[in-house]
């Protein structure tokens, strides 16, 4: 098990002798790293394939930046070429971001970032098996929870959401998502989150430029940009935000229950611990993004979870009239055909409850009771 110790210098040291290559950039990552490192070998409890997964990832994690780096030596140009202003989907957890997103991604216009990508945004010089590597993880997630699909349906292809991206810098919601790592998580409520947020807009550069030539709009979500929406819109200006909006009563129970599909498949759960987490980020993270909205009066346009769960189509033609986006017929086309073909549970029923995880309605309601107000709920 020495192989698989979460020592930070024998992982640095492993990672830079794979890869050739030994500049980290901007030491500010290594105060997340440690955090991560000592919360996945303290209380996460992971058993020995979480342990092995989990190692795995931060690797990845550690090479990708390794990768970052050099590039940004190698190529600033590509990195800091001027953005075509990016659509950037927010919301609370759970809200319809994902299905928002897909629909978004369907205009040709449009450029959404697939999973492989954000996985591995930078292949290895020698021989790209990033398609490859992330099929076979895939595979033995859907083998150890195949409930997730029902959940969060996501293929090697599919427009995932850009916190992945943030998985470089190691000050992302996505290693909570990975496994509970709960010290992690409180360090991750308070830290200063600029840096990360600099270096996103960087790789948002990046991975335009990838575009063979099109330099398509990019079309992005992540519902943990919410809580970060002052840091994503010094970085990123120009975005169009979209933020969607769900009850924090529903949202909640279908976020622990998501979150619970994944965790079980390297650790042992503790619904009760966790749901109380993920009350407390969530509130944390709404509270934030109260705060910054009142800074940005105007800059966000606001979606309800209910209205693009009836009127999918309505919805997004709202979003192109306010934002001006050129409406084609080839679009309109395309989407009305993809929301016939995908009903809702198409791949199966999603049921939960809050008191599964230790918590009731009171409970959410007193903790998130100023985002409910912001959505006139009472």
């Amino acid at each position: 098990w020495k192989r698989f110790s979460f020592d930070e210098s024998s992982l640095c040291a492993r990672v830079c002798e794979k890869t050739g290559l030994s500049d980290f950039g901007d030491p500010y990552f290594r105060e997340g790293l440690g955090v991560l490192l000592n919360s996945l070998e303290t209380d996460a409890q992971l058993h020995p394939l979480g342990r092995i997964g989990l190692h795995g990832m931060v690797e990845t994690q550690l090479e990708n930046r390794l990768r970052f780096v050099d590039q940004l030596k190698q190529h600033p140009e590509l990195f800091r070429q001027v953005l075509v202003p990016p659509i950037i989907v927010i919301g609370i957890p759970r809200s319809g971001t994902t299905l928002l997103h897909r629909l978004l991604a369907l205009d040709k216009a449009h450029r959404a970032l697939r999973f492989w990508e954000l996985m591995r945004p930078f292949a290895s010089p020698a021989v790209d098996h990033r398609k490859r590597d992330l099929e076979r993880a895939l595979k033995l997630r859907r083998w150890l929870t195949p409930e997730v699909d029902s959940k969060h349906f996501s293929r090697v292809d599919s427009a995932e959401e850009c916190m992945w991206l943030l998985n470089l810098t190691f000050t992302s919601h996505g290693y909570w998502i990975a496994a509970p790592v709960y010290r992690y998580l409180d360090w991750l409520g308070s830290c200063d989150r600029r840096p990360p947020y600099a270096e996103y807009r960087l790789l948002l550069g990046a991975l335009q430029s990838a575009d063979a030539g099109r330099s398509r709009r990019l079309v992005l979500k992540a519902p943990s940009h919410s809580g970060s929406l002052e840091e994503l819109m010094d970085a990123v200006p120009d975005a169009l935000v979209i933020q969607t909006h769900r009850d924090p009563v529903q949202a909640l129970g279908s976020l622990n229950s998501l979150i619970c599909s994944v965790h079980r498949a390297v650790s042992r759960v503790d619904a009760g611990r966790m749901g109380r987490a993920n009350l407390r980020m969530v509130t944390n993270e709404m509270n934030r993004v109260i705060k910054a909205r009142k800074e940005l009066s105007g800059k966000v346009f606001d979606v309800r979870y209910e209205d693009l769960e009836d009127n999918p189509f309505d919805v997004i033609r709202s979003i192109y009239d306010h934002y001006h986006l050129k409406w084609t017929r080839g679009f309109e086309t395309c989407l009305q055909s993809e929301i016939q073909k995908h009903p809702k549970a198409k791949h199966g029923t999603h049921i939960y409850s809050l008191e599964q995880f230790g918590l009731s309605r009171k409970e959410v309601v007193n903790h998130l009771g100023a985002y409910r107000r912001h959505l006139r709920l009472g």
